[in-house]
């Protein structure tokens, strides 16, 4: 589904105040609930504790090993947010396939290497993803799917890296999703539970 919704990257500047460390993800889950949605990223829905992010932030740098990674979760509309600071199991096609079936997810994600990714994966396949910060790398069942999203707020696969590529990210996420995130959907206290962390296949 594709949103008339969102301004531009500018509206989410504020992204970059926020303690989600070095790397984040945030996948946007429609059509299942919390409690499933964690789940299907293998945690338990019945550990969840409430955290704010700078409490994540400060367990991971501190506490966890790196074998586990913390995520929050939170309802925004129609769609489940999962928040994973300094995490990337949203970027992976086997968590990707297994959180989307009998639904929809967006994610987006970014570390400090250069690295970001963002993936659109409806019914348990994956339509599209590409790295932000080189647009034109695209894969997926349908690569370009979400081609005029991307020229609309800045990833144009032809011009070179957006001046703020995490926001653009968000603003094609609203588009899709209609979803706008605020400084205040991400503040105070959300359930958060802790993932063991699957690497690459």
């Amino acid at each position: 589904m594709l949103s008339g919704a969102g301004d531009g990257a500018g509206d989410y500047a504020w992204l970059a105040e926020l303690p989600l460390g070095a790397a984040f993800a945030l996948a946007f889950v429609r059509g299942v609930d919390e409690a499933e949605v964690l789940r299907r990223f293998g945690a338990d829905p019945d550990t969840a504790r409430p955290m704010t992010l700078d409490a994540i932030d400060r367990a991971q740098q501190d506490a966890l090993p790196e074998s586990l990674l913390l995520a929050a979760v939170t309802k925004v509309g129609d769609w489940v947010l999962v928040v994973e600071p300094n995490g990337f199991q949203s970027t992976l096609d086997e968590v990707l396939s297994v959180v989307s079936a009998g639904g929809e997810v967006l994610s987006v994600y970014r570390n400090l290497d250069s690295v970001g990714q963002i993936s659109h994966a409806v019914d348990g396949g994956l339509r599209t993803a590409f790295d932000q910060l080189v647009p034109y790398l695209r894969w997926g069942s349908l690569p370009d799917a979400l081609l005029p999203v991307m020229l609309a707020v800045g990833l144009d696969p032809d011009g070179g890296t957006a001046p703020d590529p995490d926001a653009a990210a968000l603003a094609l996420a609203e588009r899709v999703t209609g979803v706008r995130l605020s400084p205040e959907t991400l503040s105070g206290t959300l359930p958060t539970v802790v993932l063991s962390a699957r690497e690459p296949e």
